[in-house]
């Protein structure tokens, strides 16, 4: 299992993606101002990244930490907006093709 990862940032937001096997693993998207778009904008810029290289992408809806955040449903629907499917918690984003690529 490969272990590279790559960290994507706008403004506020950051998140993690991690290469495995067969997809890249989404973890630790965060904003430090919520409400701004910035992990809007990030995860545009994320699964543009992923369209362009043909990548897998999956994570995990769930609330975690800061009972102030979103919800897991809210999460979803948010997730949802970029193309990912499947019952929260574990949501899938697949491009048109199936090549893989490195990050």
């Amino acid at each position: 299992m490969s272990k590279d990862k790559a960290v994507f940032k706008y403004e506020s937001a950051s998140v993690m993606v991690t290469a495995m096997e067969d997809h890249y693993w989404i973890s630790h998207l965060y904003s430090i101002v919520p409400q701004k778009g910035h992990a809007t904008e990030l995860m545009t810029m994320v699964t543009q990244w992923a369209d362009e290289n043909q990548v897998t992408l999956i994570l995990e809806a769930r609330q975690y930490g800061n009972v102030h955040g979103l919800t897991t449903s809210q999460l979803k629907a948010f997730y949802e907006k970029f193309g990912f499917t499947g019952d929260a918690p574990r949501m899938t984003r697949n491009p048109a093709s199936q090549e893989k690529h490195s990050l």
